[in-house]
């Protein structure tokens, strides 16, 4: 399902972007202060309970919450007793909890789900465009993907249907096109424009997002990358592949994982167990059970020696050991101690 509660967190987990949730005894930290406002806070828990620190590692928001994502556009999703509401830097509810769902804002609507049905809010908590999807996400570039009646189509930021359902599998708008799915019959993914039409006929068994210009797309049992006119740029050679960041994608092959430039060429050959894309230069990779992190020439900057890794921003990571977590700089320093039973890459607040 597309709307889930865990979007828009990245958490120091060998699985990036998995929920999952470790309760312990809670540690005491210093109290948050009436400093200026923080410029980026990070999601951590302390038994049991989601809350907020800073980049010094000082308690902004008090764990209080069941669930909680990053901020976006000035205002998180939190979860309390089953409802979800939206808070503000500061802690203080902008939105009530009422809502059984519930993801980030994005363009000034975040998608909501009220009596089992999902539709759109503005920052105020009104209803923008009102429950009636059974499925929908966030709003990009003035367009959505949704889901009616066991199809998906795509709507502008009032509701009103751009392109009408007819899809079984919808992805999301990417540099003007978007990955669809005819007919699960069929099972042949293509890509459309913003009015629908096919732009790149359904011909491949999977496909995927363009990014820097390319599209991952599977061939039978092997993946390489389009351009957007559906021009096999990268042969399919590949048995996974991930989405192109900074120049470099992510590769797999015989499970070993790797990167290759725009055009095919392995640059840092598949030698890991697990391989992230680069933020600030350096990514979270895997080798023999332990993670470190590597520049895009492929060279350890932090050597492979926690159990789990997140990606960095703000010059900080999160890392975990034994069971703990804490954030790392980009020298491999431990700056913030490990003292979480869970934490977030840090996100701005504005």
């Amino acid at each position: 399902m597309a709307f889930h509660h865990c979007s828009g967190r990245r958490k120091a987990l060998g699985a990036f972007l998995v929920c999952v949730l470790v309760f312990s005894g809670a540690i005491c930290l210093p109290r948050p202060t009436q400093a200026a406002a923080p410029s980026a806070l990070a999601v951590v828990e302390l038994g049991g309970k989601f809350g907020y620190i800073d980049l010094s590692g000082r308690v902004a928001i008090e764990p209080r919450y069941d669930l909680c994502m990053d901020f976006s556009e000035g205002l998180a999703a939190v979860e309390v007793g089953n409802k979800w509401g939206y808070v503000g830097p500061d802690g203080r509810y902008v939105v009530a909890p009422q809502f059984e769902a519930a993801s980030a804002f994005s363009e000034g609507l975040a998608v909501v789900k009220i009596g089992g049905l999902v539709g759109y809010i503005d920052k105020l908590g009104l209803l923008v465009v009102k429950p009636s999807f059974v499925d929908a996400r966030s709003m990009k570039n003035g367009i959505a993907a949704v889901e009616s009646d066991n199809e998906w189509g795509y709507v502008d930021r009032h509701g009103n249907w751009l392109v009408r359902p007819r899809f079984a599998s919808a992805e999301d708008f990417s540099e003007n096109l978007a990955a669809v799915e005819p007919s699960v019959a069929d099972g042949k993914w293509g890509y459309i424009d913003r009015t629908g039409r096919f732009i790149v006929s359904p011909s491949f068994d999977q496909a995927a997002p363009f990014f820097e210009g390319l599209g991952g797309v599977r061939l039978g049992s092997k993946m390489g990358f389009i351009d957007p006119s559906g021009v096999m740029v990268v042969p399919p050679t590949f048995d996974l592949v991930g989405a192109f960041q900074s120049g470099l994608a992510p590769v797999m092959i015989a499970r070993k994982w790797g990167y290759v430039t725009r055009g095919g060429t392995v640059k840092i050959e598949p030698r890991f167990d697990f391989v992230g894309g680069f933020e600030e230069g350096v990514s979270p990779v895997r080798l023999r059970g332990k993670y470190g992190y590597i520049d895009t020439a492929g060279s350890y900057v932090i050597s492979p020696r926690f159990d789990s890794a997140g990606y960095f921003a703000r010059g900080l990571a999160p890392v975990g050991i034994g069971g703990k977590f804490g954030f790392v700089s980009s020298s491999g320093k431990i700056v913030i101690p490990l003292q979480f039973q869970e934490a977030y890459s840090f996100a701005g607040v504005d």
